[in-house]
């Protein structure tokens, strides 16, 4: 379907529970306003861009996801408004929420250890929680400019490495 500019909805049949979506699958779906899933769904691996350009898709069920392609940008560019990560996975991969400038929240576990290269670039994000973040990379969060707090949470792990952030909004906070 990538590129169907015209596709506003899908329908699932009752009784579905695993999905397999490939690479590029919903690519540039302009229209697609949602992906109507139920918890009894999985998806058992979400591939590169599969929903990269969807800027019309503001919501996603993201705990049917069991693993991550590292090669990432899933949702790059996408209409997400908030983002409620799954405890299963650990890292956030590259590009995944890249350009999504209508993200306002995100909801990560103290189970999310790391946070990939360019993951929320020029994203609309206004504040961050690093709940169990050990790594992100200085482009984890570039170009936010609506970036303004960060938490930093007592993290009971040993090793922990943070990177610099610019935090280019108006009247920055580290918290």
């Amino acid at each position: 379907f990538a590129g169907c500019t015209s596709l506003e909805s899908i329908t699932l049949p009752d009784g579905l529970k695993t999905i397999v979506i490939g690479h590029s699958a919903f690519e540039d779906c302009a229209s697609l306003t949602s992906f109507p899933m139920t918890s009894k769904m999985k998806i058992p691996f979400l591939h590169r861009r599969a929903f990269a350009g969807c800027s019309s898709l503001e919501s996603f069920l993201f705990g049917t996801i069991q693993e991550f392609d590292s090669g990432g940008y899933q949702f790059a560019g996408s209409g997400l408004r908030q983002m409620h990560w799954p405890s299963a996975i650990t890292r956030i991969p590259q590009g995944c929420f890249m350009d999504c400038r209508n993200l306002e929240k995100i909801n990560l576990k103290e189970t999310t250890e790391d946070i990939g290269i360019d993951a929320f670039r020029n994203s609309g994000l206004p504040a961050v929680a690093l709940n169990g973040v050990e790594w992100y990379y200085y482009s984890s969060f570039l170009g936010c400019d609506r970036l303004s707090r960060l938490y930093f949470p007592v993290n009971t792990r040993q090793l922990t490495s943070y990177t610099e952030v610019d935090l280019i909004a108006d009247n920055p906070m580290i918290v």
